[in-house]
């Protein structure tokens, strides 16, 4: 989630570079491996974000819900909330209907962001 937790898309690609190498140190200081995998923090992917991300970890997640496939691109993937990890719901994770309800999730989460940056502009 980086070092301070700003938002990248906010930053310059030199300042997105310190904050993903101090966040990946602070692990590898805690852990005694460094991070594999880094957490866009708020979910906002930029380019500059991407690229860093490249350049340290193997994959990279934002927050799009959706389950993982061949075709996903490795550091942009989406991921579903630890709420879906029940017992009771995991047996349909892989169901079209589950799909289905994941993208009708999606796509109301991003009407939420939407609105929260058009009463962020006044």
């Amino acid at each position: 989630h980086t070092h301070t937790h700003p938002p990248l898309p906010a930053l310059p690609s030199a300042e997105v570079d310190r904050e993903l190498a101090a966040s990946q140190a602070a692990v590898a200081a805690h852990t005694g491996q460094p991070a594999g995998v880094f957490a866009y923090p708020y979910g906002a992917i930029s380019a500059a974000a991407k690229a860093g991300a490249r350049r340290l970890f193997r994959g990279a997640v934002g927050t799009d819900l959706g389950l993982v496939s061949a075709a996903s691109d490795r550091y942009a993937l989406p991921r579903i909330d630890a709420y879906y990890l029940s017992p009771a719901l995991v047996p349909h994770l892989h169901t079209p209907a589950f799909r289905r309800y994941l993208c009708l999730r999606q796509q109301l989460r991003t009407l939420r962001r939407r609105r929260q940056r058009d009463w962020e502009g006044f």
